[in-house]
């Protein structure tokens, strides 16, 4: 009686579908987890929102500072978002970056004393820092460190 060969997908590990295995030539890398590519997705559209915001504030004559800063914001959440999307590792540290940002910025504005208050703490709540927050558990879910840390033949 002769041995019977293991099949080959007995003998190599199944990939999981949020770490899928994909060959590119002869090396092997692991996609991002579909969530952190849907974080790169929301990234690349609010940048992009943002683009147009300064391109039309840009045409009004506004101020020169406002306008460096709202096309910086939007640099980084296109570069972020396209990073992620493109499964690439940088993309999570810019977006990492960008939800602690957002999270304090809203926090101080929070805390901020205003005429209308109630208004300004709600505004600042929905479009930062709980966007932020969940941005944040996302970048730091145990799927997401352990396709940060896979090893990469490069």
């Amino acid at each position: 009686m002769r041995p019977v060969p293991a099949s080959p997908s007995l003998t190599k590990a199944e990939p999981t579908t949020e770490n899928e295995l994909v060959e590119r030539g002869s090396n092997e890398t692991l996609r991002a987890p579909v969530r952190l590519k849907a974080v790169g997705a929301f990234l690349a559209v609010v940048g992009g929102l943002f683009l147009v915001g300064v391109i039309s504030e840009l045409s009004t004559g506004s101020d020169t500072a406002g306008w460096a800063i709202g096309f910086a914001a939007a640099a980084a959440c296109l570069t972020s978002g396209l990073g992620l999307l493109a499964s690439r590792r940088w993309g999570w540290a810019g977006a990492f970056g960008l939800a602690a940002c957002a999270t304090v910025i809203g926090l101080a504005e929070v805390a901020r004393p205003s005429d209308v208050l109630g208004h300004a703490v709600e505004a600042a709540l929905r479009g930062m820092v709980l966007p932020g927050l969940a941005i944040v558990l996302v970048l730091v879910s145990p799927a997401s460190v352990r396709w940060l840390r896979q090893e990469r033949d490069r």
